[in-house]
C-alpha cells in the first residue's frame, strides 16, 4: 500500500517566499549578464611563431579553454496564479543548472606586413559566422560547390565605390621568407558587363584565388626554398588549413594596391616543431 504525504504551509512562509523571488530573478540576471560580458571583453590574443611553438605557447594555447557556468538559481517566470497553487520549494521553477558550456579560443599568429596602418586607405574586413576571417581552406571547399557566398557574412555587401571598372586591382601578397607576388587580378565577368554590382565575395573569390594558386605552387615547386623556416609552406608545414583571410586593405603608393591581411593557426608552428 502506498501513502500520500501532504506538506501544508502557512500563509506568511509562502508571502515571505514569493516575496523574495524577485531578488533571486535580479542577482541571477546580474550573475549572467557580468559572465557574459567578462567572455566578450577579453581580447583576441596574437601569438609569434617562437611562442606558439615554445613550451609556454602550448600551455597558453590550453589556458585559452574556458569554461562559462551558470547561475544555479536561475529561475523562469510563471503566472501569478500558478505561484498561489504551489510553494516555491517544490516549484519547477527551481531546476537543475544548466550544463556547463565550453568555449575554445584559439590565438592565431599574424602574418606580418613591410607597411605601417598610415599606408592603409581602405579596409574590407571579413568574418565568418561572427567570428573575425575565414580559412583558405574552407573557402576551397566552398568554391568547388560553387557556394562561397556561405563562407562569409554579409557576402552580397557592395563595394564598387573601392574599385574601378575600367582597369584590373593590382593585388600583392607579402609572406616572411618567400619572394613579394605582385599582379594584375581579374574583375568578375557580371562586373565587367555591368550585370552585377561587385560584392565582398567578388573580392574574397579573386583575392583567395590568388592565393591558392601561390601556395600550391610554392608547395609541389622544391626549388622554391624559404628562407625562414618556420615560415614555410607546404604539406607537413604551412598549409590551407592553417591560413586565415581576415580582410583586404589598399595601400597607398605610386600605384594603390590591394595586400591581404593573414593569420595563421599556431598549431602549424608547433607541428614543425615535433618534427
Amino acid at each position: 500500500m502506498q501513502h500520500l504525504f501532504l506538506t501544508c504551509y502557512p500563509p506568511w512562509l509562502l508571502s515571505t517566499l514569493a516575496s523574495n523571488e524577485s531578488e533571486v530573478l535580479a542577482s541571477s540576471s546580474a550573475f549572467i549578464a557580468d559572465s557574459a560580458d567578462s567572455e566578450e571583453a577579453k581580447p583576441h590574443l596574437r601569438l609569434t611563431p617562437q611562442q606558439a611553438g615554445s613550451p609556454a605557447g602550448r600551455r597558453l594555447l590550453v589556458g585559452e579553454t574556458r569554461t562559462v557556468t551558470h547561475h544555479p538559481f536561475y529561475a523562469r517566470p510563471v503566472a501569478p496564479s500558478a505561484r498561489a497553487r504551489r510553494s516555491p520549494l517544490l516549484d519547477e521553477r527551481y531546476a537543475c543548472p544548466r550544463p556547463t558550456s565550453r568555449v575554445r579560443v584559439i590565438p592565431r599568429v599574424s602574418v606580418p606586413l613591410p607597411f605601417s596602418n598610415a599606408c592603409i586607405l581602405n579596409d574590407v574586413a571579413f568574418s565568418s559566422r561572427g567570428c573575425r576571417g575565414i580559412s583558405l581552406d574552407e573557402w576551397t571547399k566552398l568554391a568547388e560547390k560553387g557556394r562561397t557566398y556561405l563562407g562569409i557574412d554579409d557576402p552580397h555587401a557592395s563595394v564598387d565605390e573601392l574599385f574601378s571598372r575600367e582597369g584590373r586591382p593590382l593585388f600583392q601578397s607579402h609572406w616572411p621568407g618567400y619572394d613579394t607576388r605582385t599582379c594584375y587580378l581579374d574583375m568578375p565577368a557580371h562586373v565587367n558587363t555591368g550585370e552585377r554590382a561587385f560584392t565582398k565575395v567578388d573580392l574574397l573569390d579573386m583575392v583567395c584565388q590568388a592565393l591558392v594558386d601561390w601556395v600550391l605552387k610554392v608547395t609541389n615547386c622544391r626549388q622554391i626554398e624559404c628562407r625562414e623556416p618556420e615560415w614555410a609552406i607546404g604539406l607537413k608545414q604551412i598549409t590551407f588549413r592553417h591560413i586565415y583571410v581576415t580582410s583586404v586593405v589598399e595601400v597607398k603608393g605610386y600605384v594603390s594596391k590591394w595586400v591581404p591581411v593573414l593569420e595563421i593557426d599556431p598549431r602549424a608552428f608547433q607541428t614543425q616543431c615535433q618534427l
